[in-house]
């Protein structure tokens, strides 16, 4: 079997003869994107792929054609005319500290400067990096090439710290401006990143920059396909599938449940995570490790505040313009910061309205992500996975009070302290939602009916729960509205409906009493 590239995002590397890794070709990308001039954009998750994808183009304006030979492009072009590259990598620090972005552009400009034999005359960001633009065209007389790696980290990282993020916002800004002047001698730029800054003036600097990131025709250009999996890596399957004891097509099926799903335009492909698929395939183990390799925990205690409904989010529908930008003034932007991020994906789309469904892409995300809120919503001293595993069994079981209960002993969990912004409901809303979607349960929040709206729908194996939540009410109030509103007739069709009232405290912070009925 030939050597998996974990963590190699070098271009040269990977193609090395000597080191024979997998690589799967997406220079049929590159070519469409260099053969003219451009502006690029590009926003895709961590872990997804972005470095790799510009060390292919920095290759590719550098003219080392015996790096392509039998690849895609190899037959798309015969212009390998080199171009002078400046690659800026804003992943070789930590950016929540004052003064690490400057030291990271420091060292990086001082290097750039050194190739050129320029003197610095100034600290100023913009000016420097306007001599290192004009000496580079000087060198071939010839268009330049910039390309920055995860232009947004300076931003994304200080989501919680407004002061540190306008002064980050503030140098990028400078450095991206400079560019606009050298406009003229700039043969293509690429910036890429995991989310999109609107009214920061992060882009300002740059003329007509296209934004490729929800193009159909560029959905696949990182991210590795079914297709690509099932061509580039079917030993390693064969290999994964024996070692679990499975059948190749139940091991197939097994990675498309847990690592496939992310769509980044519609229509477009299902595309499974590359560091995911690298970790299985290393150790032959199907494992978590995407969730525990960056959690956002600004994003995730944001929602946990309970001043957000997390449910709403997998219903509501959502125009373009939600996804790809995010105002780093305002609060209300964890739709578009849990798309770009990952942790949710494109399922479904409305043609009338020209909206998006999201949902979470794959198990693992599902489970992580979920895992996570959890923890911080409830630092209970239960484990929250073991709940979950008791309440998915209760469910099916059938023993709806032991579900239940189990759901009234881990909230026993709920720190005092913990101060919601909005009213108690929303906040319990949540972590239900939270832990019966960690237990697998179909569940649908605000569930709309002809006559009204259901708290909480809870589906599975033929059964339907529908829950109504009342805060320091009584469970003969929340069935009496169930019944009155007949709630539970959109679904007695389908299969077995019980009603459930719940009476939340706030005094104990918990579930008060419940009580459970036939339709």
């Amino acid at each position: 079997m030939k050597n998996l590239p974990i963590g190699i995002q070098t271009f040269e590397s990977i193609r090395d003869p000597k080191k024979d890794y997998i690589y799967v070709d997406k220079t049929d990308f590159v070519h469409e994107l260099t053969r003219t001039d451009g502006r690029i954009f590009l926003s895709r998750p961590r872990r997804f792929g972005k470095s790799l994808l510009l060390s292919t183009i920095k290759a590719r304006f550098e003219g080392k054609r015996e790096l392509f030979r039998g690849l895609k492009i190899d037959a798309l072009t015969e212009d390998w005319e080199a171009h002078e590259v400046l690659h800026i990598d804003f992943n070789l620090g930590k950016m929540d500290v004052e003064g690490n972005l400057e030291k990271v552009l420091e060292e990086q400009l001082t290097l750039l400067e050194s190739r050129y034999g320029i003197q610095p005359l100034t600290d100023l960001v913009d000016y420097r990096m306007s001599r290192i633009v004009e000496a580079a065209y000087e060198k071939r007389k010839r268009g330049v090439v910039v390309l920055v790696d995860e232009y947004d980290k300076p931003l994304t990282e200080n989501l919680g710290n407004p002061a540190l993020l306008e002064h980050n916002r503030s140098v990028l800004r400078g450095l991206y401006g400079s560019l606009k002047s050298a406009d003229a001698m700039l043969r293509f730029v690429m910036l890429t990143g995991v989310t999109r800054f609107s009214q920061t003036s992060v882009f300002s600097g740059f003329n007509n920059l296209l934004d490729i990131s929800m193009e159909t025709c560029f959905s696949a250009i990182c991210g590795i396909t079914e297709e690509e999996l099932l061509d580039q890596f079917s030993p390693y399957i064969d290999a994964l599938a024996e070692r679990n004891e499975m059948t190749r097509e139940a091991c197939v099926a097994h990675l498309r449940r847990e690592y496939d799903g992310y769509r980044f335009a519609w229509p477009a492909e299902r595309m499974y995570n590359p560091f995911s698929l690298l970790g299985v395939f290393r150790f032959l183990r199907f494992s978590s490790k995407w969730f525990e390799s960056g959690t956002p925990q600004f994003l995730v205690k944001a929602l946990a505040a309970g001043n957000y409904n997390l449910a709403s989010t997998m219903l509501d529908l959502v125009d373009e313009a939600s996804l790809k930008d995010i105002d780093a003034h305002r609060q209300a932007y964890p739709v578009a910061l849990l798309y770009q991020s990952g942790y949710l994906t494109i399922v479904g789309f409305n043609k009338r309205r020209k909206q998006y469904r999201l949902d979470f892409p794959n198990g693992e995300v599902r489970e992580g992500f979920l895992k996570g809120l959890l923890a911080v919503c409830v630092p209970s001293r239960f484990d929250g996975t073991n709940a979950a595993y008791d309440i998915i069994d209760a469910f099916e079981e059938g023993n709806y009070e032991a579900m239940f209960a189990r759901v009234k002993r881990f909230l026993t969990g709920v720190p005092y302290d913990i101060q919601p912004s909005k009213p108690w409901e929303l906040y319990y809303e949540n972590v239900l939602y939270v832990i019966f979607r960690l237990a697998g349960l179909d569940v649908i929040a605000e569930d709309r009916t002809a006559t009204g709206r259901i708290d909480l729908t809870l589906r599975g194996k033929g059964t339907t729960l529908v829950c109504e939540l009342k805060l320091d009410g009584t469970v003969d109030e929340a069935i009496k509205q169930i019944r009155d509103m007949d709630y539970a007739e959109k679904y007695k069709a389908d299969g077995r409906v019980f009603i459930v009232g719940l009476n939340l405290s706030s005094a104990e912070r918990n579930i008060a009493d419940w009580r459970i009925e036939k339709a």
